[in-house]
């Protein structure tokens, strides 16, 4: 097949990069369609057989990976996945993080790398956001993209359905600059051991809407120096996980919780 540059349309994408490869490669082998590499890489060997161990073929090809790389610079490897099975439902016991309509590229990849990093292994995405099949995410993640169980949701009310009904019980921390928000040192008084958490984080210029600053949510605010009127999205996300799992769920909560499917 003669694989093309990213087009939102097309049943496929792709991963450039040893790093992003590699992690395609481990996590998702369900997906994977092909791989090719560029005969200066020096890791050859080891990326045709974690090709093979995925269960596909590996080839040289430097003219396609130079064609998809669209000007960055010595990708040396690319892996080509379907996009048809990507999403997977999210652990109802788990802590969860929310994003709602995120905007850049850069900023989803960079959440769900510290996502993975902080063991945030469930992500929702919410409404308009990015495409998660953009290259330029796999790269931002350093592939943690694929290691997540990741799943989309048109509106915020298809994912409290999913997750939040009655015999599901979940604690809603909407992040946002609300005058009623509780700081974020603060909200692990809040926290009940016993009932697993959604970190609720809005686009990078509109936030999340009022709705969120009301029940069912917990309003939070990250403190910060008064020079500065907000942190970018993704630093923000980065702190929140930090700070969240110092207060870990109890045993009996978790022991199904945050597992990689």
């Amino acid at each position: 097949m003669a694989y093309k540059l990213y087009h939102k349309d097309a049943d496929y994408s792709y991963v450039l990069g040893p790093f992003p490869a590699f992690e395609c490669l481990k996590w998702r082998p369900d997906l994977l369609l092909a791989a090719y590499y560029d005969p200066a890489f020096r890791e050859i060997d080891k990326f045709c057989k974690l090709a093979e161990k995925s269960g596909i073929k590996s080839e040289a090809a430097p003219k396609l990976i130079n064609k998809l790389a669209h000007g960055q610079k010595e990708p040396y490897v690319a892996v080509i996945y379907r996009k048809d099975g990507f999403f997977r439902s999210l652990s109802p016991a788990a802590d969860h993080i929310v994003l709602h309509s995120i905007a850049n590229s850069g900023n989803l990849g960079t959440i769900l790398r510290s996502a993975l990093a902080f063991n945030f292994a469930d992500i929702a995405l919410i409404g308009n956001c990015v495409s998660c099949f953009l290259p330029e995410i796999a790269k931002a993640s350093m592939g943690a993209m694929f290691a997540l169980n990741i799943e989309y949701f048109p509106t915020m009310s298809d994912y409290l359905r999913r997750y939040c009904a009655s015999e599901n019980k979940r604690q809603l921390f909407s992040f946002c600059l609300s005058p009623t928000a509780v700081n974020l040192s603060a909200i692990a008084t809040q926290f009940k051991q016993d009932e697993p958490r959604s970190l609720i984080f809005g686009n990078e210029g509109q936030g999340l809407a009022p709705e969120f600053e009301r029940e069912p949510y917990t309003p939070v605010i990250i403190e910060q120096s008064p020079a500065v009127d907000s942190l970018n999205l993704a630093i923000a996300a980065s702190i929140a996980m930090y700070n969240v799992k110092k207060h870990p769920l109890n045993p009996t909560t978790t022991d199904q919780a945050g597992k990689i499917k």
